[in-house]
């Protein structure tokens, strides 16, 4: 590469720019009606060294410096035709259009101060009264000329600054390009769910993610990098890459905050870090988690308009130490109920304004006096009257509203689709395989063993065509193997207020105490079948009345009119993972001492 196409490298030397020309490169013009005043003038010009252009009237002289022949002015004022104050406007307009500095200096006999002044008024840099000194010409000329090649240094500079401007500018579109196609996701288009994103900069330290696990949970995140502009962005692709390949596997969000966790303490510097709000909307079971990492707080507006939750920051920030906040395995979870409508921002929404920031309790007053679908729209105009301008304000903002019971409606039926994906036509069969998996204590109380089944699956099987309904079953058969027959747990205890936080407590403390135990995956391909065999070495429990209760509950759903979608969406009773299984599986049956259970998956 030359140095010409290196950037920021330009063809004119910057000592060139400062140097002060010699006479003899240099013309002057010299604009006069009177011939004696010219000859004077060109006499004392000439023997300086300079070249020297003339011009009987302002017209002629204007003409001359639009052609460029021309580095500094002599002008007269009174002259027949155009004067001299006129042609000094046309000429400093000239300067103005071409960025070239052209020093006028008026040369005049009069003597009236207000004449004067009008000299400097129409854009003139100096003046000299006659009869003509030729020191004091001589004298003004060079400093005239010293300070010409000072604004050319500055005008070089300008324009250098300008070019590097733009091709940053250039740059920073191509990356804002780049993180825009590296966090899009067709899940932030789902009807239910309606943000606004608002850059301060052309690349902003907001990110919004999105994705669904291949058991159909809506797992979104909402975060915020320390400052904006492009030093804020430097971790967006990083942390998008972790969120969509975990997600895709079927992760659960603390796993993949701890991964996010430790990835950001090692990429990012010390000063930077990731404050970030993570949620997972359960269409079965209908719940919300949530994990606030230093964020406002996650809203949860009831039907009738009130703030039913607020879920504060209860954890660090991500990438502030390697240890990973323990908070991450302990979240906050309530049951969803029909009309609730969540909120999530990030602080420029609070912040806006500065000195006079917007708000946390305006934030909730503008949405409990919106409509449900209005939120949005309300904020946002709430937004820019109180910043006196559009947004954004001084940093990036983000909000987000989500619609519970559309959103749940829009998850189970893409859910329900990929249940019945297996009569629109057959995988590819890469014949009959069988693996099987045991776990025990000590790997089940620190790995989600999910994302190695179902990558067991797609590796053996190949390409699986409803790798959610798949992943669904594992997970369900898995979570009652562990829950139930290891840890003893009661789901009747999620039927009581707060029954969710305490389960999944209960749940958690459980997992970290278990000492012994084991879990069997058995997974067998057979054709058009997938036999999923799952066993722990637990007691064990009568399986009889289970089968009978799902059998009746499933005949409950069959006659069901679905006249309230929203509200039959958010029902859950006990046992409605069991229910979806037994509704994807051909056959779902247990075993032994009930602890064992074998379901016959049709791909």
């Amino acid at each position: 590469m030359s140095a010409a196409d290196s950037p920021g490298l330009t063809d004119t030397d910057p000592t060139d720019r400062e140097r002060v020309p010699e006479p003899d490169e240099l013309t002057v013009l010299v604009v006069d009606d009177e011939p004696v005043n010219v000859l004077l003038l060109e006499m004392i010009l000439k023997a300086r060294g300079f070249n020297v252009a003339t011009a009987e009237d302002g017209a002629k002289a204007v003409d001359r410096v639009r052609d460029g022949h021309c580095d500094l002015v002599l002008m007269d004022v009174m002259m027949p035709g155009m004067d001299g104050y006129d042609a000094t406007r046309h000429i400093k307009r000239i300067e103005a259009e071409t960025g070239r500095f052209i020093p006028v200096l008026f040369v005049t006999a009069l003597t009236d101060e207000k004449r004067l002044a009008e000299c400097v008024a129409c854009g003139g840099d100096d003046f000299l009264t006659k009869p003509i000194s030729r020191v004091q010409l001589n004298a003004k000329i060079d400093s005239w000329l010293r300070t010409q090649a000072m604004h050319r240094t500055l005008q070089g500079q300008h324009d250098e600054l300008e070019r590097h401007q733009q091709r940053l500018d250039m740059e920073q579109q191509l990356a804002r390009r780049i993180v825009g196609k590296a966090v899009a996701s067709p899940v932030l288009e789902t009807p239910g769910l309606r943000y606004r994103y608002h850059p301060a900069e052309i690349l902003s330290g907001d990110i919004l993610l999105a994705g669904c696990t291949p058991g159909g949970r809506l797992m979104l995140m909402l975060g915020d990098f320390t400052g904006h502009g492009i030093a804020a962005a430097i971790g967006v692709i990083p942390l998008s890459n972790i969120f969509r390949s975990m997600t895709r596997k079927g992760f659960s969000p603390a796993e993949v905050l701890r991964e996010a966790d430790a990835r950001m303490c090692e990429a990012l510097p010390a000063e930077m870090f990731l404050a970030a709000i993570t949620l997972e909307l359960d269409p079965v079971s209908r719940t919300l988690t949530v994990w606030n990492s230093a964020m406002p707080p996650l809203l949860v507006i009831g039907r009738d308009g009130t703030v039913r939750h607020r879920i504060g920051s209860s954890q660090l920030p991500l990438g502030v130490d390697g240890a990973h906040s323990p908070g991450r395995e302990l979240p906050t979870m309530l049951e969803l109920q029909a009309g609730d409508r969540l909120f999530l921002c990030s602080d420029g929404v609070v912040e806006a304004g500065g000195r006079q920031p917007f708000g946390q309790q305006q934030v909730e007053q503008v949405l409990t006096e919106s409509a449900p679908d209005q939120g949005v729209e309300r904020l946002e105009q709430a937004l820019v009257a109180h910043l006196g301008h559009d947004l954004p304000g001084a940093d990036d903002i983000t909000f987000v509203e989500l619609d519970c019971g559309r959103l749940l409606s829009e998850l189970a039926g893409c859910r329900e689709a990929d249940g019945l994906a297996a009569e629109t036509g057959p995988d590819v069969r890469q014949g009959e395989w069988g693996c099987e998996i045991r776990l025990g204590a000590a790997l089940l109380r620190r790995m989600n063993p999910l994302p190695l089944l179902l990558g067991a699956v797609e590796r053996l099987h190949g390409p699986v065509q409803q790798r959610q309904s798949v992943y669904m079953v594992l997970a369900e058969l898995y979570a009652n193997a562990l829950e139930h027959g290891l840890l003893g747990l009661d789901s009747g205890i999620k039927k009581t207020e707060d029954g969710f936080v305490a389960y999944y407590e209960m749940r958690e403390s459980r997992l970290a105490d278990l000492a012994e135990g084991e879990i069997t995956f058995r997974l067998r391909n057979e054709g058009e079948r997938l036999v999923i065999r799952v066993e722990d070495d637990g007691p064990g429990f009568d399986y009889q009345g289970l089968q009978a209760w799902l059998a009746e509950n499933q005949m409950q759903a069959d006659a069901s009119d679905g006249d309230d979608p929203e509200a039959e969406a958010l029902v859950t009773p006990a046992g409605r993972g069991l229910m979806l299984v037994s509704a994807l599986c051909e056959r779902l049956e247990w075993q032994g001492r009930g602890n064992c259970v074998e379901a016959v998956f049709r791909w």
